[in-house]
């Protein structure tokens, strides 16, 4: 293990927000008990359905054609929608306290917690290896450099291993897309080289 640890900054950003996001929603989930995690969850998912249909969109208000800006819009578009649920579960938690089994309700919330932690990341990391897996080339405006991000969660030693969970993800959310993520956020950066 020691021999894998990750041997530049990029590598560690990516097993840092990993180790981070799973601690802090497994101390959440400690703390908030186990249906407000349910609701984060919920909120996880529907924020990446409404990111998916609505982030290129967002980003060509900003930047039109720039797969940076489809992907840092899909990740903004995420976060916001899991703070509304996460808000949401806290205005209604009263009525969620009163539906929950209160014995094992602190122990499961920690482990929910933590996989909503996990998928968290995981979806940030499938965004990454969406644009790492762009094809540049003359007709549209993706960069050589796209694909740092994920050849550093590819070789970290952390989220090298957590990518592995990244198909869960894809299948999660496949019934509800119509194509694969990379070629998602690939639209609208296609150059008309007609004039």
């Amino acid at each position: 293990m020691i021999a894998a640890l990750d041997n530049n900054v990029p590598q560690l950003s990516a097993d840092l927000l990993l180790v981070v996001l799973i601690v802090v929603n497994a101390i959440v989930g400690w703390r908030t008990r186990t249906l407000r995690r349910v609701v984060s969850l919920v909120g996880l998912y529907v924020g990446f359905l409404a990111a998916y249909y609505m982030g290129n969109g967002v980003a060509a208000v900003f930047r039109k054609g720039d797969i940076y800006a489809n992907a840092w819009a899909f990740v903004a578009i995420v976060v916001v929608v899991v703070i509304l649920f996460e808000v949401l579960g806290r205005v209604f938690e009263d009525r969620l306290k009163s539906v929950a089994v209160i014995a094992f309700d602190r122990v499961a919330a920690t482990f929910l917690g933590a996989a909503v932690g996990l998928f968290q990341a995981l979806v940030l990391f499938t965004v990454a290896l969406a644009v790492g897996a762009a094809h540049p080339g003359p007709g549209n405006t993706v960069p050589e450099s796209r694909d740092v991000a994920a050849n550093a969660i590819h070789g970290a030693a952390l989220s090298g291993r957590a990518v592995g969970a990244v198909p869960v993800v894809r299948a999660a959310v496949a019934p509800l897309t119509t194509t694969d993520l990379t070629t998602h956020l690939e639209d609208g950066t296609q150059v008309s080289l007609h004039f």
